[in-house]
């Protein structure tokens, strides 16, 4: 099947074709205008829908997409920020009982016209924690990529509110561990990183983690475009120069890297909310795009240079407020974004 991005007007449009492909093992062929990217694996069958969306969003110039869920509070959305495993998806749902409106989860699409938030309300995934005890008696189905198990609550049992439509945005909110940490960085970290390369060689793999001392916790090759490498760092300060060594000297630069703490959420600590410098908050907004769009449109809006783009969100968020804020107890934390000014 074909799909079609509608360009500006003038432009020619890019054609994405698709093909799944019967056998054993199966597999999935993108084709984007002249190039083709072919994934194969057992995993796939369950995930096609999931590839050939980011194969799509990558290539979307509209919308910047953040990693974030969303709510309407009122005429006003606030988006909630967070590497996997924060409780982007849990501070979403219990907003949403609350009485706000759901809007999305996982995709939160800002417009590059507006600065406004559009509607994008996929399933809602909640793993075990306080939100799947919220939405116990709401049907749901029940899915797995590996260990990390979820359950999808469909938008119809989300009380999507009537009518929610385009909203300005009002608040973005960066659940971290540490609230009052500074802008975070390898050099100091130690917890879970995710690496993530446009091809890897069992080599290149071999030295990294030689060099970085760090431990291999999972390797994912279903992307139609990139390899991401789950690693464990115990010894951060060695673990930046290692990085840049082995990378440089196989050519393999990251295309994306993700950091997450390995200490597990506890959501019965009262949670804390710190507001961040503008500066700060663009910063991180540009670390939330989803890293395959970040790099296309770097590639072929931005000259390569991060600061174009930090410049266009900064000019796109005019009126935002930025905030941290540690998960903990969910009626508090919908307390403190109830209250945000």
């Amino acid at each position: 099947f074909l799909v079609h991005e509608r360009p500006p007007s003038g432009t020619p449009y890019r054609e994405v074709r698709f093909a799944l492909q019967p056998g054993a093992p199966p597999s999935f062929t993108a084709a984007i205008e002249t190039d083709a990217y072919q994934v194969s694996g057992p995993v796939l069958a369950g995930q096609a829908s999931d590839l050939i969306a980011h194969v799509i969003f990558s290539h979307l110039t509209t919308h910047y997409l953040l990693h974030a869920g969303c709510v309407a509070r009122g005429d006003q959305a606030i988006a909630v920020c967070g590497s996997s495993g924060l409780g982007k998806s849990t501070t979403t749902a219990f907003l949403v009982a609350s009485g706000m409106g759901y809007m999305s989860d996982e995709i939160t699409p800002i417009s590059r016209a507006t600065g406004r938030v559009t509607p994008f309300p996929l399933r809602l995934g909640l793993r075990p924690g306080p939100a799947r005890a919220l939405f116990a008696d709401v049907p749901g189905e029940m899915v797995a990529h590996g260990a990390d198990e979820k359950r999808l609550i469909h938008p119809d049992h989300m009380g999507v509110l009537p009518g929610v439509t385009d909203r300005p945005l009002h608040a973005l909110i960066f659940l971290s561990r540490d609230p009052a940490a500074r802008l975070r960085t390898l050099g100091k970290f130690r917890g879970h990183v995710r690496l993530a390369f446009t091809a890897t060689t069992p080599e290149f793999e071999r030295d990294l983690l030689d060099a970085t001392g760090a431990e291999l916790l999972a390797r994912d090759a279903t992307h139609p475009r990139l390899v991401w490498l789950s690693l464990h760092v115990t010894t951060p300060s060695r673990f930046p120069a290692a990085l840049k060594s082995v990378t440089q000297a196989h050519g393999l630069l990251p295309a994306m890297v993700q950091t997450s703490d390995a200490t597990p959420v506890d959501f019965d600590r009262d949670p804390v909310l710190v507001p961040l410098p503008r500066a700060v908050g663009i910063l991180e907004t540009t670390k939330h795009v989803f890293g395959d769009q970040k790099n296309e449109l770097l590639k072929t809006e931005h000259d390569g240079k991060l600061t174009r783009m930090a410049s266009e969100l900064a000019d796109l968020l005019t009126g935002v407020s930025f905030y941290r804020l540690s998960p903990g107890r969910a009626d508090r934390m919908v307390s403190l974004l109830e209250e945000l000014p």
